[in-house]
């Protein structure tokens, strides 16, 4: 493997280099490769929700429902946090929450009154904000765990769950499960409509690019993704 010009003396440094672990540790990058390596419970989740046997719970808090197409791109429309992969505060877990918990064609509030009326959901789990945190962020890597078999791209642009992803994705999966756009938009969990669309791809995959990328493949871009960031710290610590 390249090791990008490192030697022993660079990686012995590196590793007692507590800046440089810090940058390691907060790679995004990293944090998606590791997130693809295989993981038996998101696995278990994603087959519920394929199933539709959703009822989960986040500490005291009962979950009766997935996260579905709608409520993703509502989340994304009022700028939630969790929708933008932005910095997430007990506001936007409270609000994540309770639009989980309703139907978002009767919620009972209007947007503006959605911080008073969703206050509290957070600490109705029982729990800390982070483990709440934690527990949200592995709701929503569950919704799209099927689109881990797509082939990667460089777009590196933020999500956008606006009316076009909407309209597409309720597109494919219609064709896909014959269930009807206002199912597919507030009932079918995202996780289903996901595999939907990796099901599509596949009928015209002739290069067979749509699979599991085996642990030895996510491995060797971890190992690649670590030397490229020691590589340009040293660079950039020497200069």
């Amino acid at each position: 493997m390249d090791r990008h010009g490192l030697t022993d003396a660079d990686l012995i440094e590196l590793a007692n280099d507590d800046e440089f672990q810090k940058i390691f540790a907060s790679d995004p990058e990293l944090d998606r490769l590791e997130a693809e390596q295989y993981d038996e419970r998101k696995e278990f989740f994603a087959l519920n929700w394929m199933l539709g046997l959703a009822p989960v719970s986040i500490g005291r808090l009962p979950i009766l429902h997935p996260l579905t197409p709608a409520k993703l791109a509502f989340l994304w429309g009022i700028k939630n946090a969790y929708a933008l992969d932005g910095t997430c505060t007990p506001k936007d877990a409270d609000i994540f929450l309770f639009v989980l918990a309703h139907d978002l064609r009767d919620l009972g509030c209007t947007v503006p009154e959605l911080p008073a009326k969703a206050a509290g959901y957070t600490a109705a789990t029982g729990l800390s904000f982070q483990a709440v945190h934690e527990e949200i962020s592995f709701l929503i890597a569950v919704s799209f765990l099927p689109l881990q078999l797509l082939p990667r791209t460089t777009d590196d642009r933020p999500p956008r769950y606006d009316v076009e992803w909407l309209a597409e994705l309720v597109s494919i999966v219609s064709k896909e499960s014959g269930e009807t756009a206002s199912y597919i938009m507030h009932e079918m969990s995202l996780t289903a409509a996901s595999a939907y669309v990796v099901s599509a791809r596949k009928a015209v995959d002739f290069k067979h690019e749509v699979r599991h990328r085996v642990p030895k493949e996510i491995a060797a871009e971890i190992m690649d993704r670590t030397y490229a960031l020691g590589r340009a710290y040293l660079d950039k610590k020497r200069t």
